[in-house]
């Protein structure tokens, strides 16, 4: 291999390559440095876009649905003012839950999967409005005795409204474990994102260092 003979260098231009290899190394780390904030970047908007949002939302349809059940246990031995104040209540939970879906399927649905999770969410809420609507109608109905309508809305209660709620919070419970998962391999990711940076960039200075010092006796010399 041929050796470069630098001993007929001019001054000039041994601190011209001397700056030049300093100036490479310190662009090698700034250019290193970009690319490892970008990545962490990348993953602290999808925390802070995506996988928080659909945590509270999906938690907050939970917590929704949790009170509309209750209501309409209370329901069963309320008087008419505290009837009409659990509806009330009840359709205003509903309303929330609608606008948590829309933000849902709108903003925060990241891949087939959440889009597969939402719509099991999707299906079980419409199981509950549906039945629900029924059990709001025996309020009023004329074809069967009060008695028999309490009956039946306490079978709907029981046999119907029981496991859709029971479908609606497994399917909440999935996606809050999907995302959960999602969360934990963007922590996992940057945190080793963030160890590679750090290495690299000790490595890059202890490197622009040793240039530094090369250039310094190479120019004395």
């Amino acid at each position: 291999m041929k050796v470069i003979d630098t001993s007929q260098w001019t001054i000039t231009r041994r601190i011209t390559v001397g700056l030049g290899a300093l100036l490479a190394v310190l662009t090698l780390i700034s250019l290193l440095a970009v690319l490892r904030l970008a990545s962490l970047r990348s993953s602290i908007v999808t925390m802070a876009e995506s996988t928080l949002p659909s945590v509270l939302a999906l938690s907050d349809m939970a917590v929704q649905a949790q009170a509309q059940h209750i209501n309409r246990l209370r329901m069963v031995d309320a008087d008419e003012a505290a009837t009409k104040e659990l509806l009330a209540d009840t359709s205003a939970r509903e309303v929330r839950i609608g606008e948590d879906l829309a933000k849902y399927r709108s903003n925060l649905m990241t891949d087939a999967d959440d889009h597969r999770l939402f719509e099991e969410i999707r299906a079980a809420q419409e199981a509950l409005v549906k039945v629900r609507g029924q059990i709001a109608a025996l309020d009023n109905t004329t074809s069967l005795g009060e008695w028999e309508a309490l009956i039946e809305q306490q079978r709907l209660i029981r046999e119907v409204q029981y496991p859709n709620y029971a479908r609606f919070q497994k399917a909440i419970q999935a996606a809050l474990v999907y995302h959960n998962q999602i969360a934990q391999g963007s922590a996992s990711a940057s945190q080793s994102s963030t160890r590679l940076t750090m290495w690299l960039l000790a490595i890059t200075s202890l490197l622009a260092v040793a240039v530094s010092a090369t250039l310094a006796w190479f120019m004395v010399r």
